[in-house]
């Protein structure tokens, strides 16, 4: 049954199944609306299975056996919330109090309570299995879930494809949505620039910097190479493109690190690119390559089984996981220094509650006793940074590809 009330604060009631409006003009205005107040024995809170939502606890009207829930329905289907007290309408502090208790009984706890996923989350990684963003992704999903920190799971999913440019297109087409996060790497910068996408880190929703990630430059364990300029002369003395170099996408940071590489030494590679760190880690130890510039996580654990060897650091300083390992810095190259930051980022146009919850996320897990042993076994920086700080970091981190691509040249890093 539904009624409606006049300016006047008078019932009408209409037949079973029926329904009546009264138009009346609202304050200062001479726009007239149609109010529907629809009758729900159990009071407001039910208003939700019927399809309606109750406007406020204030707006609600005490019968003698349910309540009358004031509605105002637009085109479309639309219930907007209507400001302010019509004229006529009387209410007791009885009624108030019942109806807030009932809404706290009846899901009302749900509009008080801060921010919260409401379905699983998707953790997009830019890159194949295996690789570095990959395993971060991983691990993260199996650190908030084994402390029970989200309500909702995680679910990683992987979009490698285009160099990043599959996983930046997917996170551009769930704006709005706060349920899906992405592990940054650095074609978030580069491919953008390259592929003209219509989507920058602008377009999306900065969260937290988790570490800044290293390069290396391997080759097999059996070869009988112990340093990086006893690899590089014989690549020249092969010839240009003799050497393969097994790298992730073009356009992403393998490829930079080679181009620099080759522009620094004078020497000429076959860049064969794959799906992610892991698998050209694997290529490696498969002899498929010759060599590689993998993030320390990606060959690690072959490097501990004695099956691959690191020659030298694109680092200013050793880590401490490869205490023996020299730096290019340190054999004369002070150029050769690149990093990968490891960030999480959310779509964009989400609530403020939903960023703010993921930035507590976030830094939970940075914090946590894992992430930190985790750093430090697989030889990345661990570095915290969120808010404007994040922004700057992000935006010269762009200038610095920019300036990569212009002086490296496109044909060295995209192939083209």
């Amino acid at each position: 049954m539904t009624i409606s009330i006049s300016s006047r604060a008078r019932w009408m009631r209409c037949g079973s199944g029926g329904s009546s409006r009264v138009s009346f003009p609202l304050p200062r205005s001479s726009k007239r609306r149609r109010f529907l107040f629809s009758y729900h024995p159990g009071c407001p809170a039910r208003t939700k299975g019927s399809g309606w939502v109750a406007l406020s606890p204030f707006q609600v009207l005490e019968g003698r056996k349910g309540c009358w829930v004031p509605q105002w329905k637009q085109k479309g289907g639309t219930v907007m919330r209507r400001e302010g007290r019509f004229p006529g309408w009387k209410f007791g502090i009885g009624t108030v109090i019942l109806c807030l208790m009932l809404l706290l009984v009846w899901g009302g706890s749900d509009v008080f309570a801060a921010w919260q996923p409401r379905k699983p989350i998707e953790l997009v990684v830019m890159a194949g299995r295996g690789g570095g963003a990959d395993r971060i992704a991983r691990l993260m999903q199996s650190v908030i879930q084994q402390h029970n920190w989200s309500p909702r799971p995680i679910i990683v999913v992987n979009k490698g494809g285009g160099a990043g440019a599959e996983a930046l297109t997917y996170m551009m087409s769930k704006k709005g949505d706060p349920h899906v996060l992405m592990v940054t790497l650095n074609s978030f910068f580069t491919t953008p620039i390259r592929a003209k996408l219509p989507v920058t880190w602008r377009d999306l929703t900065p969260i937290g910097r988790l570490a800044m990630d290293t390069f290396l430059l391997w080759v097999h364990a059996d070869t009988p190479y112990k340093t990086a300029q006893e690899y590089i002369d014989a690549c020249k003395k092969k010839g240009p493109g003799k050497c393969i170099m097994g790298g992730t996408g073009r356009g992403q940071e393998d490829s930079i690190v080679t181009a620099m590489l080759e522009k620094e030494f004078g020497v000429q590679f076959t860049y064969v690119p794959f799906k992610g760190g892991g698998k050209v880690a694997a290529a490696l130890i498969g002899k498929q390559v010759d060599s590689t510039v993998n993030n320390p996580s990606e060959q690690i654990d072959y490097w501990r089984a004695g099956k691959s060897r690191p020659l030298a650091q694109f680092l200013p300083e050793r880590l401490p996981t490869f205490p023996d390992v020299p730096t290019f810095a340190e054999l004369g190259h002070p150029g050769l220094v690149y990093y990968m930051q490891r960030s999480i980022i959310a779509a964009g146009g989400i609530p403020a509650e939903a960023k703010q919850y993921y930035v507590d996320l976030v830094k939970k897990f940075f914090d946590s006793e894992e992430w930190q042993k985790y750093t430090k076994s697989e030889g990345l920086e661990a570095a915290w940074l969120t808010g404007d700080e994040l922004n700057k970091f992000f935006e010269e981190q762009t200038t610095l590809h920019k300036k990569l691509i212009e002086e490296l040249g496109t044909k060295r890093i995209f192939g083209e």
